[in-house]
């Protein structure tokens, strides 16, 4: 009695009219959002180690608070907002380049208090952290 092969699927046509899809991404302003600090900038002017530790509770209590929130919240509430790369100063554009972010139409403005920001790129409902800005610095205010 001889052994008979299988016959190969390797290049058979799939046997349903059935096509995968990719669906898209869901539409971040309803999340809640998350923090990221895998790029976070260690060695800049607007570095994390230029966070005073004594400051460090109160920034912890405001991202904590901001988690409750959905994106729209933030966005409407908050006077966190997307700024276009080229109303950053000239300082922090040199440094996204030195950071090899050059390529990124945007950031992302997360306001704190008044005036201190915390400043990152925004890719869905994750905020990965680049800077923070105690004093407005990276972009200048266009309020008087």
């Amino acid at each position: 009695m001889s052994r008979r092969r299988k016959p190969s699927i390797r290049n058979a046509p799939p046997t349903t009219g059935k096509q995968p899809r990719v669906e898209g991404l869901p539409d971040p302003s309803g999340q809640h959002p998350v923090w990221s600090f895998s790029i976070v900038d260690v060695g800049g002017p607007w570095c994390f180690s230029c966070l005073p530790g004594k400051d460090l509770p109160g920034v912890l209590t405001r991202l904590g608070q901001l988690e409750g929130m959905t994106w729209t919240e933030i966005e409407q509430g908050t006077g966190s907002h997307f700024v276009p790369c080229s109303r950053l100063v000239a300082e922090a554009r040199r440094r996204l380049q030195n950071l090899h972010h050059d390529d990124l139409d945007e950031l992302f403005s997360l306001r704190i208090k008044s005036k201190p920001r915390i400043w990152g790129i925004r890719i869905g409902p994750v905020l990965r952290v680049l800077w923070w800005d105690p004093d407005h610095q990276v972009c200048e205010s266009t309020r008087g």
